[in-house]
């Protein structure tokens, strides 16, 4: 029922639309799709090619975000581009664990077509015209997909591969991992004890498997960006180092103190992104460093609270366990005394070892069904004996 509710609203959102943003479709089939290429470089040299909308056309793309996209679902694994969600939501799911699996897309945002785009829409009950024409303005026509650059193109990329990210949270969930996902970074590793996590698995198969999924919605990974990050190598995810907490690198900590150094002093602020590539750096660049920095420490020190909860849960559960099955034991030692007295009135060594093996077990079953360890262990034997097994034969 709950299901229906929601679908029906996305449905209503779809018919809305006009009314919603202001736009109609024939606004949105006129829009002139008008993009300017820029290219910034990226860590390994290359260049990273950026389509960025124009005039009247980021002006539909915004509207659209804003009006219609952020109602939308999303899966709870998606951290990117999420409102309350961002790297450091990815990367502390997997703090302080053996092994780190990162995967990375080949072509994220290129790769995920247009006709995949407008099916998501129709999907939510939108009819297929405006599902095209919804589409068409937020897909780039060389590239039949999302361009990279778009304001739009990582809402919808999210909101597009949500059964991608149910089928893969599900897999995760089968061998008790936990999985996340920013934007084309995908990230697995296991669960703790304490979290459920039992089944010891490969990684490597974790890998193929990975492979197989986004195989059949028409993504490829990137081999050379495929990484295994144990326990005593460095684990970083998303630029945050998770091997035992979520904390920035410290390379990075180190070039902070070094700018604050040289603010304090009326010196040229500089951060070291490569060696001897020095990049001039401004006060606000370095006031959102430290702001970001301190959004980590506070996610560590609230993961540090939930995980000594969750160890001192695990302790007490462990206690009352140990401490229930001492009661049980306690109880079916006198049990197993009340037994004999009773059977010893039939004179019958045969028929008291009958007695004894059936009704024991004939307690256990009652007591794990019906009564539970607790209530048991609070009862006497007289009234166990009475409640658990028939009156003695004559």
């Amino acid at each position: 029922m709950a299901y229906f509710n929601f679908h029906r609203r996305y449905e209503r959102l779809g018919r809305s639309l006009p009314f919603i943003t202001g736009l109609s479709d024939t606004d949105l089939s006129n829009v002139s799709l008008d993009y300017r290429l820029r290219k910034i470089p990226k860590k390994d040299g290359t260049k990273r090619i950026l389509r960025i909308p124009n005039g009247q056309l980021r002006y539909v793309q915004h509207t659209l975000l804003n009006k219609i996209f952020q109602r939308l679902p999303v899966h709870n694994a998606a951290k990117g581009f999420v409102r309350g969600r961002g790297t450091v939501h990815h990367a502390q799911e997997h703090t302080a664990k053996p092994w780190v699996i990162l995967v990375d897309i080949e072509n994220y945002f290129s790769t995920t077509s247009t006709e995949r785009v407008a099916r998501r829409f129709v999907e939510f009950g939108w009819s297929e015209q405006r599902s095209l024409l919804v589409a068409r303005v937020v897909c780039h026509p060389t590239v039949d997909g999302l361009p990279q650059g778009a304001p739009t193109s990582p809402i919808v990329s999210n909101i597009v591969n949500f059964t991608m990210d149910h089928r893969l949270a599900e897999f995760a969930q089968m061998h008790s991992l936990v999985y996340s996902r920013y934007a084309d970074d995908l990230a697995f590793s296991p669960r703790p004890p304490f979290d459920g996590g039992s089944i010891k698995v490969d990684p490597r198969f974790v890998i193929r498997a990975i492979k197989a999924i986004l195989h059949d919605y028409g993504y490829k990974l990137r081999s050379d960006k495929t990484r295994i990050l144990r326990r005593n190598q460095r684990q970083v995810v998303t630029g945050i180092v998770v091997n035992r907490g979520c904390a920035l690198s410290k390379e990075v900590r180190k070039r902070l103190r070094a700018a604050e150094h040289r603010l304090r002093i009326g010196k040229t602020m500089s951060l070291v992104s490569v060696r001897g590539d020095y990049t001039s750096m401004t006060e606000s660049q370095l006031h959102g460093w430290k702001a970001y920095e301190a959004v980590i420490q506070r996610a560590k020190k609230r993961q540090r609270r939930y995980l000594r909860q969750m160890r001192n849960d695990e302790e007490q559960a462990r206690f009352e366990r140990q401490r229930n099955k001492r009661l049980f034991d306690e109880k079916v030692g006198v049990f197993r005394q009340e037994v004999a007295r009773q059977a010893l009135r039939t004179k019958s060594a045969k028929k008291i070892a009958i007695i004894l093996t059936l009704e024991i077990q004939a307690l256990k079953e009652y007591c794990q069904t019906r009564i539970g360890l607790e209530k048991f262990a609070r009862m006497d034997a007289a009234d166990l004996v009475q409640r658990a097994m028939p009156p003695p034969p004559t």
